[in-house]
């Protein structure tokens, strides 16, 4: 009799979440508003480049990838280790100098995944954490892949920084949203944020540009006071955490509420998507931020098509939503944040036995971007068929099987060799 009852319990507990989503599908139909004919969708993915050797360490008093070889050292983190890295026969993780042949290769993986532009954590030069930047910039394949700005005030001095900012506004490969605006994310709110954002405004019409279009990254519940009180344009976030290792799936459903309730809130909204959350390699290694993080803060992993699925419902949303989203874009956490958990990039993991790079992720990505342009209703969430399982149960009758059939899509991989 007591697992009669947990089994209705959870019976009953998991009709109430539709299959695949949690947001309440709003049919452009139902709203009068339908999507705009030609109009794209545009996917970005935070970058934050520690991953590359500084080839003037002398030049900062830090150098963050020997910290993070550290943290990615332990056997059991290899398999997040970035492809182009090297694993010695020790054990260790050594990393390589940022080069354009190596950058040229990652923009090539992310336009073939399904990636539009990259969102930098913007460091100022000197640090060795924008070298990616500078090499995507002079980079041949530059307008493959578009570059926007993630600022935080404490890696960017608005007098000294602005400068570069306001030049790579205007360059061909800068992501730009609502007609010819700059996109331009915040990672925190912080005092001078409001200045910041002011003084972008008006260096932009100095320059005959468009005002940028400001997206605050949530890390407080009371965005559209914030929002107001800095003069941002709309909200999105850097990443959404767990706790006590819940499983993947249920993250994408708390994720999933986040978007309506900035919806519901009045807010315009860029959704975020998180590939994962697991910061323990910093935990265990003490980098030094280490106790940003609590010691339950992690979750189970997802698959490639839990991620790809999650980034459909995201742009489901955005088609819905045309009104809140009306920046139509999308954010992902992210493409390299291989030790805090999140990453699309191609890991160690990645390459197969004859060197080529099977990039798992960015190939469910991939696929399932080409599906969405063609069908984008086949992935708006269904009933839940556990809600004709209920009554059943409850008659007392007994085991109950369910069989679920997947389409066999035949899966399109980007493959590259590994020097």
């Amino acid at each position: 009799m007591k697992h009669t009852f947990i089994f209705l319990a959870l019976v009953l507990g998991i009709s109430c979440i539709p299959a695949f989503g949690f947001y309440p599908p709003t049919s452009a139909a139902e709203t009068g508003q339908t999507e705009k004919s030609g109009t794209e969708i545009a996917v970005g993915a935070i970058r934050w480049d520690a991953w590359y050797e500084n080839p003037a360490p002398e030049s900062t008093n830090w150098n963050i990838s020997d910290l993070v070889e550290q943290t990615l050292a332990p056997e059991k983190y290899h398999h997040r280790v970035p492809f182009f890295a090297n694993i010695t026969s020790n054990g260790s993780v050594e990393m390589p100098v940022a080069s354009q042949d190596l950058i040229d290769r990652e923009i090539n993986l992310a336009k073939n995944g399904g990636i539009d532009y990259w969102a930098y954590c913007w460091y100022r030069n000197g640090t060795g954490m924008e070298l990616a930047r500078l090499l995507h910039q002079s980079s041949a394949y530059r307008n493959e892949v578009n570059m926007c700005a993630i600022l935080e005030n404490v890696h960017f001095n608005t007098e000294q920084d602005i400068d570069g900012l306001i030049h790579a506004f205007t360059l061909d490969h800068y992501q730009r949203v609502m007609g010819d605006r700059p996109l331009v994310y915040f990672f925190s709110v912080e005092n001078i944020t409001a200045t910041t954002i002011q003084r972008l405004r008006e260096r932009c019409t100095e320059e005959g540009l468009p005002s940028p279009y400001v997206v605050l990254l949530s890390w407080n519940a009371t965005m559209p006071d914030i929002i107001t009180s800095v003069g941002a344009d709309a909200a999105s976030a850097y990443v959404t955490t767990g706790e006590d290792g819940a499983p993947f799936q249920q993250n994408m459903v708390k994720e999933q509420g986040r978007w309506e309730d900035w919806r519901r809130q009045g807010l315009k909204v860029i959704p975020i998507v998180t590939t994962g959350w697991d910061p323990r390699p910093r935990k265990e290694t003490h980098v030094g931020w280490e106790n940003l993080y609590a010691d339950n803060s992690w979750i189970q992993a997802g698959t490639a098509q839990d991620i790809a699925q999650q980034l459909a419902l995201s742009m489901l949303w955005v088609k819905d939503n045309p009104e809140s989203a009306e920046a139509r874009a999308v954010l992902i956490y992210a493409w390299n944040e291989f030790d805090e958990g999140g990453w699309i990039a191609p890991t160690r993991s990645d390459i197969q036995d004859n060197g080529t790079i099977v990039p798992e992720r960015l190939d469910a990505i991939a696929q399932m971007r080409a599906l969405f342009v063609r069908d984008p209703e086949s992935f708006r969430p269904k009933s839940n068929p556990w809600l004709f399982i209920v009554p059943i149960a409850l008659l007392g009758l007994g085991g109950v099987s369910l069989i679920a059939r997947a389409k066999d899509v035949k899966r399109v991989k980007s493959k590259e060799r590994v020097d």
